[in-house]
C-alpha cells in the first residue's frame, strides 16, 4: 500500500483539495481507491463506483461530526480520513 501513501502525499503537497465543510474528501479517498484498483486491477467503473462511495461516506461522516470537533481545533481529515478510507476497498469487496 505504498502507492496509496505516496499518492496521498503528491495530493496534499501539490495542494490537489477538494473541501466538503473542514474535510478534505479527495485526499483521502482517491489515493486508496487508485491503490485497492490497481491491487486488484479493477475496472475504471469498479474505481469510480468506490471514489463515489469514498465520497459519500465522507460526507455524511462530515456534516454530522465535523461541527463538533472542527470548533475546538481538530482537523477533520486527519480525524476522519481513517474511517473514510475504509469505504473504497469496501466497494470493491462487492
Amino acid at each position: 500500500m505504498g502507492g496509496a501513501f505516496a499518492n496521498g502525499v503528491m495530493f496534499h503537497s501539490r495542494g490537489q483539495e477538494d473541501t466538503h465543510g473542514t474535510m478534505h474528501i479527495g485526499t483521502t479517498v482517491i489515493p486508496t481507491a487508485l491503490a485497492v484498483a490497481e491491487w486488484k486491477k479493477s475496472s475504471g467503473k469498479d474505481l469510480l463506483a468506490a471514489i463515489i462511495a469514498g465520497y459519500e461516506v465522507a460526507a455524511a461522516i462530515g456534516k454530522e461530526l465535523t461541527p463538533l470537533t472542527t470548533p475546538r481545533g481538530f482537523r477533520a481529515s486527519p480525524i476522519y480520513g481513517s474511517l473514510v478510507r475504509q469505504s473504497p476497498p469496501g466497494s470493491f469487496s462487492g
